[in-house]
C-alpha cells in the first residue's frame, strides 16, 4: 500500500504553493518597481548626459579593455602569491600563539601583539602605510614596486585573521583527544600535527 496524504495535508500543501507563488509575485513586482523608479530618476537628472558619455560609452569601453584585462591578471597574480603567504605565515602565527613552552612566551606574546595589532587596523591604512612609509625610509635593498608593496600590506594583514581561523580550529581539539595521544606516547608536536 502507498502512502496516501491525508485531506487536511494535501490543503496545507496548496496553501503552501499558493502562499509562494504570492510570494514570489510580490517579490517580482516590487524589484520591477524599484528598478523602473530608480532607471527614472537616473535618466532624468540633470547631469545624465554626462554621466552617460562618460562611464556608458562604449566606444571608451573598448578603448579601456585592454588596460582593465591587464590590471584583472595583475591582480590575480596578486592575490595567488598574497594567498600562498597569508597560508603560510598565517600557520606560523597560529602555532606560535598556541605554544605552551615558558621559552617560547616571548615568540607567542610577539604574536598575539600581531594578530591584535593588524586585525584592528584597516587594510586600507596598511596599505598607505607600508606603501608610502616603505619607501619613505629609502633603504636601498627593499623594492619599491607598489605590486610588492601591495602584496606586502595584504600578507601582513590577512595573515593575521587566518592565524586566528587556525588557532581556533587547533584550540577547537578536545583536550582528551590530546590527553588521549599523549598517552600514545605521541610527543606534543606530533599531537598538535594529528590534531
Amino acid at each position: 500500500m502507498s502512502y496516501q496524504p491525508s485531506a487536511l495535508q494535501v490543503q496545507r500543501e496548496v496553501a503552501k504553493r499558493r502562499a509562494s507563488r504570492r510570494s514570489t509575485l510580490i517579490a517580482l513586482t516590487s524589484t520591477l518597481a524599484f528598478g523602473t523608479l530608480i532607471a527614472l530618476v537616473v535618466t532624468g537628472a540633470q547631469g545624465y548626459e554626462r554621466v552617460k558619455a562618460s562611464f556608458f560609452n562604449w566606444h571608451y569601453a573598448k578603448q579601456a579593455l585592454p588596460s582593465v584585462a591587464h590590471g584583472l591578471l595583475l591582480n590575480l597574480r596578486v592575490l595567488i602569491l598574497a594567498e600562498f603567504f597569508v597560508l603560510v605565515f598565517g600557520l606560523l602565527i597560529a602555532i606560535a600563539r598556541t605554544t605552551t613552552s615558558p621559552v617560547l612566551y616571548p615568540v607567542r606574546l610577539l604574536a598575539t601583539i600581531y594578530t591584535d595589532l593588524f586585525r584592528g587596523l584597516p587594510l586600507l591604512l596598511v596599505l598607505l602605510l607600508v606603501g608610502l612609509g616603505i619607501p619613505g625610509l629609502r633603504i636601498s635593498w627593499i623594492p619599491n614596486s607598489a605590486v610588492v608593496l601591495g602584496t606586502v600590506a595584504l600578507v601582513l594583514t590577512y595573515s593575521a585573521y587566518v592565524a586566528e581561523v587556525i588557532r581556533a580550529g587547533i584550540e577547537g581539539v578536545n583536550p582528551t583527544q590530546r590527553q588521549a595521544a599523549r598517552a600514545l606516547g605521541l610527543t606534543q608536536s606530533q599531537t598538535l600535527f594529528l590534531s
